[in-house]
């Protein structure tokens, strides 16, 4: 603990928490291209929309990781 009573969070959780969001952030880029592949017709609109809705809970559920470690 520093001074001010706070935990020093240690270099392991905030290189957790970078990963974390790195992959949070690849789950966004691969729902980036599943939308490029609807707006070009490529791919089926109901399959598109389920996986991007799988991706969205991926998304929340890593959030809630993030937010987990301190």
């Amino acid at each position: 603990m520093v001074s001010t009573g706070q935990p020093v969070k240690s270099l392991e959780h905030v290189e957790e928490r970078l990963e974390l969001r790195r992959l949070k952030g690849l789950l966004g880029n691969i729902g980036g291209l599943l939308k490029q592949a609807i707006a070009a017709e490529a791919a089926d609109r109901a399959e598109v929309s389920r996986l991007l809705r799988q991706i969205d809970e991926r998304q929340r559920s890593i959030q809630a990781l993030i937010d987990r470690i301190t």
